[in-house]
This record gives C-alpha cells, structure tokens and sequence, in this order.
C-alpha cells in the first residue's frame, strides 16, 4: 500500500514538473485575421458578442463594466477588413437596443446606453454611423459626447457629400442646442470632416452647420450658466473655413458678427467678464472671412479685442462695433453689399 501510495506522489510530482500543455486558442482569435470568412466564422462572432452584451447588461458594479467594454474592444476592435465589418454590424444588431434606452427609470438605464455607445464608438467602423448619429439626440450629455468623438473618428470613411450631409444635419441639429460643453467641444470637432478626411470638398456644407450651431448659441448668450469661452472651438473652426471655401457663407457672417455683438454687451456692462481671446477668436474669424471679398477687409477696422484688453470705456466698444454692424445713424462695414445685413443686426418690422 506504501508502495501504491509513493508512486502516487511521484506521479504527481513529474506532472507538476513538466511544461504545461499549450491551451487551444479562444476561437475569435482564430478568426481574426482571416481575409474570408464563413457562416460558422460569422455564428462565432454573433455568439461572443451576444456573451459579452449579457455580460454587459448583467453587471452591476464598475470595474465590471470596465472590463467587459475592455474585453468586446480588444476582441474586435482590430483585425481583417471582412472580420471588422462582420464585427461592427453584428455588435450594431446586439447593441442597439441598449443603445436606443431612454432615460426613463433605474440609473442603470443610463450606464446601458452609455456603456452601448463606447462600445460602439470604439470600435471605429463605418457600420456604426446610424446608431451613433441617433446617440445625439440622447438626453444623457455623456451618451452625446461618445457619439460625437465616434463620429469624428469616422471622417476618414465618409468624404462623399452622401455621406457626410445627414452626420453634419445632425450635429448642427444638436450644436444647436447643446449646453454641455465637453459634449459641446466634441460636436465642434465632430462638424470638421476637412481635418481628417481625404480630399473634402465639403467646407460650404460644414460652414452652414457651424453657423447653425453658432445661431443656436447666440441665443443662449442670455442664459444663466452662458460662457462665450465655450464657443472659441467654433470660432476658430471659422477662420479655417475661410482658407477653404472661395464664397464665404452669409449665413456664418452674420452668426460670427451677432456672437462678437452679444461678445460687447457683455464686455461693456461688467468688465472682465469676457476674456479678450474669445473676442480675438471671434473677431478673426470674421474678419478672415470678410477679406475673401473681392474688396478685402478695409483698413482701419478696429480690433474690439485689443480695446478690450486695455480696458476702453463702454462707449469706445460700442462705436468699434458699430463700424462692423452698424446701428443708429451709422452705416457698418457689413451693412453694405455683398453682406447686406440689417442695422444693429436687427430685422426691421415689416410695414402693414
């Protein structure tokens, strides 16, 4: 028995001892960088990311959440072009619904969506723009921040006017009314598809939702909570714009000149409320695109952010403005063709 037992342990022992067999890799691995795939490849794909969504909808605690977004990234975020497209339509399929949950009960809803989104925009694949462009419209400001920064990382793949066009709709529809300003910056970079796309020929079409988003903004400039600093990304969008487009947008001219006007008023009634570089991004931005005119930009137009910056009275400001917009009995810059806009940018009643 002694015998039987000791030849136990020595058995036991050498197994320990020797190298361990080689496991059989996951079979995504197997799949991923295979240039064809087949309807077994594609089950596979659907199964593991079907466990990775029930994971995802199961969990309860952060650190779960982390790693289940972490493991559907590293597992498809790279590999082939056909296992990437296979990947990116079939997580679509899975995460839809999550990614479509409104934000109508348990706080868990919201992680869902949220979760859904990252998930989604990681994967940077052109198969996940519908979904993506419908996350603007979520009332979570981290669901629309993760849908904008996933629709810029989409420029390179969408340089044709078809595709561009419904994306810039959409985010000049949410720019527009966008109060958050992480979410707000993200939708500002987001409407730029000439820095990342090839050969874009698109500026007309990306100046006219910029100066959508920057309609939508003036209007806020009221608000409680309102800061100009947050619209600097859009002004500087504006002066690239105009080293791009040959006829620049009216519309943009006039959204750049109301945002500088409501820019004064605040400077004028409390002083230091307005940093002079939002003034200066502002006003650049306008003047670059004044000067495309075949007239160019006249000389001697005031700089407001230079007066603001050595602190001139009220009075001083106003009349720099009107020299740009006009007011009173004083004809603007922009009062004259090919600008044509109203006095003070105020549209005058119409006679009965």
């Amino acid at each position: 028995m002694r015998v039987f037992v000791l030849n136990i342990v020595i058995l036991l022992a050498a197994a320990s001892a020797s190298p361990a067999v080689a496991q059989t890799p996951p079979p995504i691995d197997a799949i991923r960088d295979k240039t064809a795939l087949s309807d077994t490849d594609r089950e596979e794909i659907r199964r593991r990311i079907d466990e990775l969504v029930s994971q995802m909808e199961k969990a309860n605690r952060v650190q779960e959440r982390r790693e289940t977004r972490a493991a559907f990234v590293a597992e498809f975020g790279n590999g082939s072009a056909p296992f990437r497209e296979s990947a990116a339509a079939l997580a679509v399929q899975a995460l839809s619904r999550d990614a479509q949950r409104s934000r109508i009960a348990p706080d868990k809803e919201d992680y869902l969506v949220h979760d859904a989104i990252l998930i989604l925009a990681s994967l940077k694949h052109v198969a996940t723009r519908d979904v993506l462009t419908e996350a603007l419209k979520s009332d979570v400001a981290g669901v629309r921040y993760r849908a904008a920064v996933g629709l810029t990382d989409l420029h390179k793949d969408l340089s044709a006017a078809a595709q561009y066009q419904p994306i810039l709709n959409a985010l000049s529809d949410a720019g527009s009314i966008e109060q958050e300003p992480a979410a707000l910056g993200a939708i500002y970079k987001a409407i730029d598809f000439g820095a990342h796309a090839e050969k874009f020929d698109g500026h007309t079409a990306v100046s006219q939702a910029l100066a959508r988003i920057l309609g939508g903004r003036a209007e806020m400039s009221s608000w409680p909570g309102y800061n100009p600093a947050h619209d600097v990304p859009g002004y500087e969008l504006a002066g690239r714009l105009a080293d791009e487009i040959q006829q620049p947008s009216p519309q943009l001219v006039r959204q750049l000149a109301a945002h500088l006007s409501n820019l004064v008023a605040m400077a004028a009634a409390e002083k230091g409320r307005v940093p002079p570089y939002v003034v200066e991004a502002c006003e650049t931005a306008l003047h670059k695109l004044i000067a495309k005119q075949p007239n160019g930009l006249p000389t001697g137009v005031p700089r407001i952010s230079d007066l603001i910056r050595n602190n001139a009275d009220p009075k001083e400001l106003e009349a720099a403005l009107e020299k740009l917009i006009g007011g009173g009995s004083v004809i603007g810059l922009l009062n004259q063709p090919p600008w044509n806009l109203p006095a003070g940018l105020v549209e005058s009643e119409p006679r009965g």
